[in-house]
């Protein structure tokens, strides 16, 4: 039996195991006002509705996993107005970390939807095949790069020295171009995780099973956050509905699974190495 073959049984079994920890219904009211305002996570009309507190986990099932939890709650609020769900998420945090080099990793959230199937038959460890899941991923790093200007290795390692790149000279990454791109694979690759000018702290993910996410080339989703007083407070919001088949579609008056996770900058948090929640109903308002 393969080493991916036993994650699988023991997430399976996990799964069926722990789903007695899953919080109790998260509510998303109806409301009305803009999306900018519900957006921003110390808007006020954010207090008059549920919290619910959901349980987090240390992801101990595949590798990297974490030994050492440092999450043990997340609060969740949540509201559905003009055709969007957005979701407040809130936890306590003793540092913020926005930087990601060799030894340093950033802070993040995400929430998981079921795409087509259930909270029983779609795991809530990143799907399963023919199961898939959507997954809003926000970054504190992302966040920076667009509240601060993109940061580039020189940002990490003021004293670092590099080859001479004649088709680059004197520009900074985010401002090369056409053949100077191959000193930048990523960018030439076009991987969305070496963005240099974002509009959104956020990527939508698909998955069906460990080793499988993928960013969606399409973005529908927003986000935004705030660290106050040891805490973050980030904002997901995503429409109720898309025209993407890999994303989930959400009804007025329905309930569908909702799962979430959180990362750790400070402790090495990253990939898999996270703490997880296993899936809750969401409660989503309107007819």
């Amino acid at each position: 039996m393969t080493t991916y073959q036993c994650a699988k049984i023991s997430a399976l079994a996990g799964w069926l195991a722990l789903r007695a920890v899953a919080a109790p219904a998260i509510e998303a009211p109806q409301k009305s006002g803009d999306l900018k305002s519900w957006l921003q996570p110390g808007n006020a009309a954010w207090q008059s509705l549920p919290e619910s507190t959901v349980t987090m986990l240390p992801q101990n099932i595949a590798i990297p996993n974490l030994k050492n939890p440092v999450f043990q709650k997340l609060q969740v609020r949540a509201v559905v107005t003009n055709g969007w769900l957005c979701l407040r998420l809130e936890w306590e945090d003793k540092t913020r970390d926005a930087e990601v080099t060799r030894a340093m990793f950033t802070d993040a959230c995400a929430a998981e939807f079921a795409v087509s199937g259930n909270g029983t038959d779609t795991s809530p460890f990143m799907g399963n095949p023919g199961k898939p899941v959507e997954i809003v991923h926000w970054k504190a790093i992302w966040q920076d790069d667009i509240e601060k200007g993109y940061r580039d290795v020189e940002h990490g390692y003021p004293n670092h020295y590099y080859d001479y790149y004649p088709l680059a000279k004197g520009k900074k990454a985010d401002q090369i171009s056409g053949p100077a791109l191959m000193y930048n694979p990523g960018r030439y690759l076009n991987n969305p995780i070496s963005q240099t000018q974002r509009k959104e702290p956020v990527e939508e993910i698909v998955a069906e099973g460990f080793g499988s996410a993928t960013s969606q080339k399409h973005l529908d989703s927003r986000g935004w956050g705030t660290y106050q007083q040891n805490h973050w407070t980030v904002v997901l919001a995503r429409p109720l509905s898309t025209p993407d088949p890999t994303d989930a579609q959400l009804k007025p008056g329905t309930n569908i699974p909702i799962a979430f996770a959180l990362w750790d900058g400070a402790t090495r948090n990253r990939g898999g190495r996270k703490h997880y929640a296993m899936w809750t109903d969401l409660k989503i308002g309107g007819k």
